[in-house]
């Protein structure tokens, strides 16, 4: 199990499940790493927030969060991932009207809310707490733990916002201002760069 503490620890605990979820690129330090596109195998991380911790699960194959075990233990997935009763009622879709729905129509309210290391504790703190039934207020949690772990695998731009977030609370963002990478991060890792991203920013070398 990783371990991903969100404080003064975090560039440095990154760096080590970065290094353990993709390949290098030939051995290239300045090159992208790369997903392992055929596997088939996740990975758990331990994500420490203040003095409590959630377990997120990850898939190598996409780096997509697919699920997370509150404070007891307990599994709960993101809708269609497990096949399960422990699914929640939606997907891991940033804009799928069945999913979080942050980018559907323009950036959602939710979307737009900036947050600071403050926030981030009480929306993880949500996923802790859960036991089952409603999960709307669990949106935001899922989606910053998303942001915190995938997107920053990705994306050297997120990493470095997610780090200083982590170091600083007078830091905030909101994830509207990311949306271009978080909905093209497929043809970003191909090097392909959409209207309005930054070349430099697209894709996390370790």
């Amino acid at each position: 199990m990783y371990i991903l503490r969100l404080d003064g620890n975090y560039a440095a605990d990154m760096r080590v499940l970065a290094n353990g979820v993709t390949d290098d690129n030939a051995g290239l330090s300045s090159a992208p790493r790369r997903r392992r596109a055929g596997s088939t195998d996740t990975a758990d991380i331990q994500v420490f927030f203040g003095t409590r911790s959630i377990v997120a699960t990850i898939r190598e194959s996409d780096l997509y969060v697919i699920g997370f075990r509150n404070a007891e233990g307990r599994p709960f997935f993101f809708k269609g991932m497990n096949g399960g009763s422990q699914e929640l009622r939606f997907n891991c879709s940033y804009t799928d009207s069945d999913g979080m729905a942050l980018f559907m129509q323009g950036p959602s309210k939710d979307a737009r809310t900036p947050h600071n290391r403050q926030s981030i504790v009480k929306a993880l703190g949500m996923l802790a707490d859960f036991r089952g039934g409603k999960d709307v207020h669990l949106i935001v949690g899922m989606a910053l733990l998303a942001f915190m772990v995938s997107e920053a695998i990705r994306f050297t731009y997120i990493h470095h916002q997610v780090r200083i977030t982590c170091s600083d609370d007078a830091m905030t963002f909101a994830l509207a201002d990311y949306e271009i990478y978080m909905k093209n991060w497929a043809a970003l890792s191909k090097g392909e760069v959409p209207k309005g991203a930054v070349a430099n920013r697209v894709y996390t070398s370790y």
